[in-house]
């Protein structure tokens, strides 16, 4: 069955569609296959086109129909995150502060960093530093200097990605100070978690015996960021669809 609009032209006034709502990935299949493919409108109903965490961000949407035959299709919808997206959290926090007895103490410390959900890798900056105390005696006159140490460790998700490494060794009167970043893959990761220790060194004392005088010792977090190295997808939502039969309404595009 035709009818002609007021320009005589022919259009089908009964044709076959399919309409519905549909998850990205699901295939819609029809009951019974047509005879011809259709043409598939998708069009989104639920899509989050945002990305926690990232200050730097590309985002683009995959809505379509792909697999496209006689016996159905399959619906796409889809947000994806670029490759170079990217974003930095300043933290300026600190979370150890360690005064060493002059018992040869020793004391760990510890910083857990959420992983930004889809980064490929992250970019951890810490600060950490140690100073010995100068020590001075009367009787008999003479002076005695702490000695600092510090080391450092790296944990993904209870394995260790880089084991205790000495960056500060035997820090005196004058504070030293050690800026470290660290740049570690992420992909399907939980945490990553610093680990700081600090611990003093022996030196002489005026009877010509060895000891521990007293040391102490900072550590902060200063920021985080995270980068995307590969389009990742963020987030899968719902689309609606219309499939008709392209014999319906025919037209060409120029």
């Amino acid at each position: 069955m035709s009818f002609k609009d007021s320009l005589g032209n022919r259009f089908a006034g009964v044709g076959r569609f399919c309409t519905g709502v549909a998850s990205d990935g699901d295939k819609v299949r029809f009951s019974t296959p047509w005879d011809v493919v259709p043409s598939v409108l998708i069009f989104p109903s639920n899509l989050q086109t945002s990305a926690v965490g990232y200050s730097n961000v590309n985002i683009y949407q995959m809505v379509s129909a792909s697999e496209i035959s006689t016996a159905g299709f399959t619906v796409n919808c889809r947000s994806i995150l670029k490759a170079g997206s990217g974003g930095q959290v300043i933290v300026n926090k600190q979370f150890a502060d360690w005064n060493g007895t002059d018992d040869g103490g020793w004391k760990e410390y510890s910083y857990t960093f959420p992983v930004t959900s889809n980064a490929n890798s992250m970019t951890f900056a810490v600060s950490v530093s140690g100073w010995g105390h100068v020590m001075e005696y009367r009787d008999p006159h003479y002076y005695q200097y702490g000695q600092c140490n510090v080391d450092v460790k790296w944990v993904v998700d209870g394995v260790a990605v880089q084991d205790w490494t000495n960056v500060i060794y035997h820090a005196q009167s004058a504070t030293v100070t050690k800026n470290i970043e660290k740049t570690i893959p992420v992909t399907g990761k939980k945490n990553v978690v610093f680990y700081v220790k600090f611990y003093g060194g022996k030196t002489g004392d005026g009877s010509g015996d060895l000891s521990y005088p007293p040391c102490s010792g900072t550590a902060y977090v200063n920021y985080y960021k995270s980068d995307v190295t590969t389009d990742t997808v963020i987030t899968r939502g719902k689309a609606g669809f219309i499939a008709v039969d392209p014999n319906t309404v025919p037209y060409r595009i120029e």
